[in-house]
């Protein structure tokens, strides 16, 4: 039985939940500069953020001097000067990707040497999670071997449990993980793997997509969607304790009209269509009119907070087509839309009210 005792995702007591977006859905991170982005999004009222490992390698790969490790850490302290600057937390450290079940044992050891990399750049960053997205290699690269998946993931927890302080991770169902593309899947994981430090990413984009909606047909929603939501919320707030959800990200997506088939621009048939969706489509919360967004985002934020009874950081996680345009007044644009969805979500679910 392990004694260390990790940080709670719970929050001080406020009069409201704490906010923040992924650093990659204010822009293209080629086009539009990294300063510019965490200033529009303190500016707009986030107070965290969510930095990726790909934003760090572009700018490590800019850096002449030193080894990848050494441009990558000095990357990170410079990063962490931006965000002291403008007041921000770093929620998260992501995407920790394609780990678990790979059946290449160098292919392993590689990613347990870049997982120390990463421990350095978390304690850089002052934050103690590490979101792991569920596999989404395929055979005979990775095997969804039940044993050999939760084998892997106990092995980063209890490094993670001996840094000081401790770490976590928050593991993900993604839409079009190879193996884990649920929640239920992913908690016999976590429950499997039984280390404090070791939870769950909810993501409402992943489980709108999978339980309610249906990308590829004519509607883009499932038979008896709302029966089958009411059904998977109720079950999940029977069997997840609220201190497992590590984190919970929020994003809505665009309907297709004719559903995302052979034929549409976004369609790649060597690409799974929910992830194509999400690629190109994301959007925030609340933003049924405006940019048609489609999913039952409300309904399920209201069950995690009201009947599972979440309180932790909520962050905004988009990604979408329009980011591509130059212009450097998208990160102004995204990080406003951004803070009114928060606004839309908290007037509709009164999550001020809520007892933290």
């Amino acid at each position: 039985m392990h004694q260390i005792r990790v940080m709670s995702n719970r929050l001080p007591i406020t009069n409201s939940f704490s906010i923040g977006i992924l650093t990659s859905s204010l822009g293209n991170v080629r086009m539009h500069g990294l300063e510019a982005r965490l200033r529009e999004a303190a500016d707009a009222g986030f107070q965290g953020v969510e930095m990726t490992y790909p934003e760090l390698t572009l700018l490590a790969e800019q850096e002449s001097e030193g080894t990848f490790e050494e441009k990558l850490v000095r990357v990170a302290h410079y990063i962490k000067t931006l965000l002291d600057k403008y007041s921000l937390t770093t929620v998260v450290l992501q995407p920790f990707d394609n780990y678990e079940g790979l059946t290449d044992p160098a292919k392993h050891a590689d990613k347990i040497a870049k997982l120390k990399v990463w421990f350095k750049l978390a304690k850089i960053f002052e934050t103690d999670l590490i979101q792991i997205p569920a596999q989404f290699g395929q055979e005979p690269d990775t095997t969804g071997d039940l044993d050999k998946i939760v084998n892997d993931l106990v092995e980063v927890s209890e490094m993670g449990l001996k840094e000081d302080p401790p770490i976590r991770f928050a593991y993900e169902a993604c839409a079009w993980s190879t193996y884990h593309y649920t929640w239920q899947h992913i908690w016999t994981v976590v429950d499997k793997v039984g280390r404090p430090n070791f939870g769950i990413c909810l993501d409402t984009y992943h489980v709108g997509a999978i339980v309610w909606a249906d990308i590829t047909t004519e509607s883009g929603i499932r038979p008896n969607a709302d029966e089958l939501l009411k059904a998977d919320l109720s079950e999940f707030a029977a069997i997840i304790p609220p201190d497992k959800i590590f984190l919970v990200q929020l994003s809505d997506a665009e309907r297709v009209p004719g559903g995302l088939k052979p034929g549409h621009p976004w369609y790649n048939p060597n690409e799974h269509p929910n992830a194509s969706w999400n690629f190109n489509a994301r959007i925030y919360p609340c933003e049924h009119d405006t940019f048609n967004g489609y999913l039952p985002v409300e309904e399920i934020v209201k069950s995690w907070v009201y009947d599972c009874g979440y309180r932790g950081w909520f962050t905004m996680e988009i990604f979408n087509r329009t980011m591509a345009d130059p212009s450097p007044k998208v990160p102004r644009q995204y990080a406003k839309r951004g803070q009114a969805s928060w606004k839309s979500l908290v007037e509709a679910l009164k999550l001020n009210e809520v007892n933290l």
